[in-house]
C-alpha cells in the first residue's frame, strides 16, 4: 500500500514524476504549489469524475486515494499512447515499475523522467 505520508523529497519526486504526464499548460498552472496541492489540483485536469468524489473523503484517505489515481493514470497514459512504439512503451513501463518498486531510488527517477517524450 502507498504510504499516506510521503516524507518531502518523495513527495517532490512524485509531482516531478507526475508532472512529466500533465501538458504543459496544465505544469504551468500548478508549478509552485506543494506537492499535495499538486496533485489534488492537478486532477481535474486528467480526471472529471475523480475530482469529484475524492474531496468528499476523509483527507488522509483522500491523499492516498489521489496518489493511487495517479499513479494508474501514468501506466494508463503509457499504454493509450498511440505515437509510442512498442519498444519505447516497454522501456517506460519498465522504468516506472523501477520507480514505484524503489521510490528512494533517485537515478531510477530520473531516468523515467528523461525517458518521457516531451509535450512541448
Amino acid at each position: 500500500m502507498l504510504s499516506i505520508l510521503l516524507p518531502d523529497d518523495q513527495r517532490q519526486r512524485l509531482e516531478d514524476a507526475l508532472s512529466t504526464v500533465a501538458p504543459t499548460t496544465i505544469r504551468d498552472a500548478h508549478r509552485g504549489k506543494t506537492p499535495w496541492e499538486f496533485c489534488h489540483g492537478v486532477l481535474p485536469d486528467v480526471s472529471r469524475t475523480f475530482a469529484l468524489t475524492i474531496p468528499v473523503l476523509p483527507a488522509e484517505l483522500a491523499d492516498a486515494v489521489c496518489c493511487a489515481y495517479l499513479l494508474c493514470r501514468i501506466a494508463d497514459t503509457i499504454e493509450d499512447r498511440a505515437d509510442f512504439a512498442t519498444e519505447q512503451r516497454q522501456r517506460l513501463f519498465d522504468g516506472f515499475a523501477r520507480c514505484v518498486a524503489a521510490p528512494d531510488d533517485d537515478d531510477a527517477v530520473e531516468r523515467f523522467v528523461a525517458a518521457w517524450p516531451s509535450s512541448d
